[in-house]
């Protein structure tokens, strides 16, 4: 096992004849820990102040790549929190230090956002490379998409969306009228775009599902507001439609050069709006895609709820493998055993475990929410209540499937039970809307919320897996002042092996490479520098 710890290390020069070495431990990507125990929970970032308008039902406002939670918020504006144009959409990065407080950084993306209850709430996902992507401030308008250039590194965001006017801006807010006629120029295929919502595979491939218009200069209803699904090359920088293409002509789109000539849907039909598509995985990292439908222009009712997957992101199958038609139509859904006629809200969540067993939640009309889970040997779906009304669900490292609603009050239930566990519920109650992300290994959840008042966000870190025991350096500890060139390293830990480097940089091993040290827990390191510069280890 190799773990590294960080911590910034100012440089200490001592006035002996023999110079001091300071110790600096090195930070391991990845070693996020929430308490010491399964089911503890803290906060990382309390009440930060944002707009009313920042509400997030169907948006990912949070994620977590090594070390970093990344969360895309609306906040005031110069002016405050006015209902017109000019709030102001931020990124902020948090990383956890050494004594397990958190820093955050900021980086202001957009500051002409408009003020739109459930709709422009921004979205961030992060790519296997580190890289942050934010999609923000859209209702029915082109793609307002950003993404780092660099690892974790929050100067380096550049737009790579399509190029909208401050005027064309407030005529979508104080006219209510949008008018891009092309198939959209952005590196996200499709344009005239609604709730953007990030995921990644098992692997780490970055993924966005979004609503978008497959025949923008058409008059409003007949737009053909369809489903889009795209997967992001991070080798090539290119993102993918997952789809297939729609025949259309020039009365329904305008040519542009630098636009696709065809929408790519994974969803459409003229005459009905596709809504809430929600992603999962499975073992091999087959793509699984809930979605709906609502018969005319968009609304608060959905129907028809389906569930397909594909092995190839090409041809898609429902769960008793029989092939569908892409783009899904109406006419093929719902098949998740619910009445066509029954209506759903758009609260909306998915999980699956480690075998490919997909779960839902979803809010029926007139009844509680249910999960919905699909029984391999029955091939058909069953329902039950969601806890506590959950509006959240996920699968730990275990297969333990937890549930987050308003408050927050957290429930697991463990692998192979039938009832749920309280872990925690804040006895205030206050915070709202909740919406989690895992770490690569899942034994952390990040759970972002709104308060139900929509006038602040707070930030939960949730310990839900131990995961492998992580070594801790007991002597020297950070900062020591070391006063020879020898020093014992020891360390605690219940690791099988472990290895000892020691260097002049951060992941350095210009100093000492120990080789495997099997279970031994300390190792005498002679030839440390004596001219006051820092040495940085990883055990």
């Amino acid at each position: 096992m190799r773990i590294e710890f960080k911590k910034s290390c100012a440089l200490r020069v001592q006035s002996f004849v023999l110079l001091s070495t300071v110790f600096c431990p090195v930070a391991q990507a990845g070693d996020i820990r929430i308490g010491a125990n399964v089911g503890d929970i803290e906060k990382l970032l309390t009440e930060l102040v944002v707009s009313r308008s920042e509400i997030s039902t169907q948006m990912t406002p949070v994620a977590v790549d090594d070390q970093y939670v990344y969360t895309v918020n609306i906040e005031h504006g110069p002016d405050g929190d006015i209902d017109g144009v000019g709030l102001h959409t931020i990124v902020r990065q948090g990383s956890q230090q050494q004594d397990g407080s958190w820093q955050w950084a900021s980086e202001l993306i957009e500051n002409r956002t408009v003020y739109d209850e459930y709709h422009t709430a921004p979205s961030v996902g992060i790519d296997e490379t580190g890289r942050v992507h934010v999609a923000y401030n859209m209702h029915n308008i082109p793609w307002q998409y950003q993404r780092m250039s660099l690892p974790h590194d929050l100067s380096s965001f550049q737009f790579h969306g399509q190029a909208v006017t401050l005027a064309e801006i407030e005529r979508w807010k104080f006219e209510n009228k949008t008018t891009f006629p092309s198939l959209g120029t952005a590196d996200i295929p499709g344009t005239q775009i609604t709730y953007p919502h990030f995921a990644n595979n098992r692997s780490g491939q970055l993924f966005v599902t979004y609503r978008f218009a497959n025949k923008p200069k058409r008059a409003w209803a007949e737009r053909t507001l369809g489903l889009g699904v795209a997967s992001y090359d991070s080798t090539t920088s290119t993102w993918q439609a997952i789809g297939s293409p729609l025949t259309v002509s020039s009365e329904d789109y305008d040519y542009d050069e630098q636009a696709p000539l065809q929408p790519v849907p994974y969803a459409a039909e003229q005459g009905w709006t596709g809504y809430a598509p929600r992603l999962m995985f499975g073992p091999q990292d087959e793509l699984h895609i809930l979605s709906f439908w609502r018969e005319g222009t968009p609304g608060g009712i959905l129907t028809r709820p389906c569930h397909l997957y594909s092995v190839e992101n090409a041809t898609f199958y429902s769960m008793d493998g029989a092939v569908a038609s892409i783009p899904l139509t109406p006419g093929s859904c719902g098949n998740t055993g619910f009445a066509n006629s029954q209506g759903f809200y758009t609260l909306v969540d998915t999980a699956m475990d480690s075998l490919g067993n997909p779960v839902h939640v979803v809010s029926p009309v007139g009844s509680p929410r249910k999960l919905v889970t699909y029984d391999q040997a029955s091939q058909s779906w069953t329902q039950s209540d969601a806890p506590g009304n959950a509006t959240e669900i996920f699968f730990d490292a275990s297969d333990n499937l937890w549930a987050i609603t308003t408050g927050p009050a957290i429930f697991r239930r463990s692998r192979g039970a039938a009832e749920w566990e309280p872990i925690y519920s804040e006895s205030a109650a206050d915070n709202c809307y909740p919406k989690a992300t895992l770490n690569d290994d899942r034994t952390v959840a990040i759970v972002h919320t709104q308060s139900c008042d929509q006038t602040t966000v707070t930030i939960y870190g949730i310990q839900i897996g131990l995961g492998d025991p992580v070594p801790r350096m007991v002597s020297p500890l950070p900062d020591d002042v070391l006063q020879s060139g020898t020093e014992t390293f020891v360390w605690d830990g219940a690791a099988s092996e472990y290895w000892l480097y020691a260097g002049t940089s951060p992941g350095g091993q210009q100093i000492l490479d120990s080789g495997s040290l099997a279970g031994a827990t300390s190792l005498q390191v002679a030839g440390l520098p004596t001219d006051g510069s820092g040495i940085y280890q990883i055990e």
